[in-house]
């Protein structure tokens, strides 16, 4: 500490300035650091959030479509008056020309 009290007044302020400044410039880089990490956090939460929403509306969707297709081949006369043996490939015929759903059917 003598070393610092010999010095002259000018390299004394300068010294004690530029400590200042880098104690104060510290904390203003930490400040902002941490609230843009909060901030992107908070953005790329809310993005995915909504990208599965969005996800989730759509295979709401196709599987509505694809829930009609099931139950208007259920709906048929033929599927409705046909016994299980001969019923049974009308559905797996349609499921393969759709090429989405592979309908399975449990025997129980």
């Amino acid at each position: 500490m003598k070393w610092f009290l010999n010095l002259k007044i000018g390299l004394k302020l300068s010294l004690v300035i530029t400590l200042v400044m880098l104690i104060s410039f510290s904390f203003l880089g930490l400040y902002a650091y941490f609230t843009a990490q909060s901030l992107l956090t908070t953005n790329i939460n809310m993005f995915y959030s909504s990208s599965a929403q969005e996800a989730a509306k759509q295979i709401r969707h196709i599987f509505n479509i694809e829930l009609t297709k099931i139950e208007s081949i259920a709906a048929r006369p033929e599927i409705k008056t046909m016994d299980w043996e001969c019923s049974g490939e009308c559905p797996q015929t349609r499921s393969r020309k759709n090429r989405f759903y592979e309908i399975e059917y449990n025997r129980s």
